[in-house]
């Protein structure tokens, strides 16, 4: 399928920002920091994508899951399933995402729990939704530039 007008939805805004629980961002800082350091490369280019992709994800929480701690383990054993699916869902319908962009928002947010479990963050000990959740099938697939060839009225 090939979109011939992209949308774009500025979600994670400032105002937004300002209201997401404070543990979130602590939490993914934590992450990020450790990340820079043993990679700084890629500190404005992979983790600086990451980055935006977890705020549209905090933002989220907050406005559709009571902006819940994403390390709650409450939440982590029974909901996160649910709260990912919905977020899959609202990148598809309100921010108008493809498969690929989802995969990154999911690849994201993976990146971090994978994290959180190597530290024991807050005494979390497996992945939440490895295994469990698939990503988008044929996201490579996915066509996002349309093609527009023109006619030889255009040209002349």
């Amino acid at each position: 399928m090939t979109k011939t007008k992209r949308t774009y939805v500025r979600y994670a805004t400032k105002e937004r920002m300002a209201k997401v629980n404070p543990d979130n961002i602590e939490a993914y800082e934590k992450y990020r920091r450790s990340k820079i350091i043993k990679d700084r490369d890629k500190e404005n280019t992979t983790y600086k994508q990451y980055q935006s992709a977890m705020n549209i994800w905090f933002s989220f929480l907050l406005t559709h899951w009571n902006n819940v701690y994403i390390l709650d383990p409450e939440f982590l054993e029974d909901d996160i399933i649910e709260c990912i699916e919905d977020f899959i869902y609202f990148c598809q319908e309100d921010l108008s995402n493809g498969k690929k962009s989802i995969n990154f928002k999911l690849s994201a947010i993976s990146s971090f729990y994978i994290y959180a479990v190597s530290r024991k963050m807050n005494k979390i000990n497996h992945h939440p939704f490895a295994g469990v959740l698939e990503r988008m099938a044929n996201a490579k697939d996915e066509k996002l530039i349309s093609e527009h060839f023109m006619t030889e009225e255009e040209i002349n």
